[in-house]
């Protein structure tokens, strides 16, 4: 074989191992630019899923964090269900992170945290993904909101108090 034949089939062996890579979907986030590990750096540490709570719901044990672009989010998007509440977005997340009672599936790599109060038609929850940069694994705060309980019983209950 010659140069150029063994230099285009080590391309071509490159792509398709690259391409089974590619495929494989991570089952932690990683920061995937200097913005996102910035945001990472710049991480708050609000409360965990203990060791007890994660062994029962089958899930990670790790702090949950919050960052600044996670509050924004929650003020920008959230803001009328909030100021109907009373409240604002960080002491939302707090609330919620220090009373939840239930811990349910969310979307692909992520779970709610749900604080429900008896005869109310909305509950309190906020979505955390777990994320793992530099070695460090956490969840993190996505968003947070007052969620329908009808549509909360929808999702797979992972863990009640």
């Amino acid at each position: 074989m010659t140069t150029t034949k063994k230099a285009t089939a080590t391309k071509d062996t490159a792509k398709r191992t690259n391409r089974k890579a590619a495929d494989k979907k991570p089952i932690v986030k990683r920061a995937n630019t200097k913005k996102e590990a910035t945001q990472i750096n710049g991480l708050t540490e609000i409360g965990k899923i203990t060791k007890e709570i994660a062994e029962s719901a089958h899930i990670k044990s790790a702090p949950i964090c919050l960052t600044q672009q996670s509050i924004t989010h929650v003020e920008d998007k959230h803001a009328k269900e909030l100021h109907n509440l009373g409240i604002k977005a960080e002491p939302y997340i707090n609330l919620i992170v220090h009373n939840f009672t239930e811990i349910r599936q969310g979307s692909q790599n992520s779970i709610l945290l749900v604080a429900q109060y008896k005869n109310l038609s909305h509950a309190a929850a906020i979505t955390l993904e777990y994320v793992s940069c530099n070695k460090k694994h956490f969840w993190l705060v996505r968003t947070a909101q007052p969620r329908r309980t009808s549509d909360i019983g929808k999702r797979i209950l992972l863990w009640r108090k």
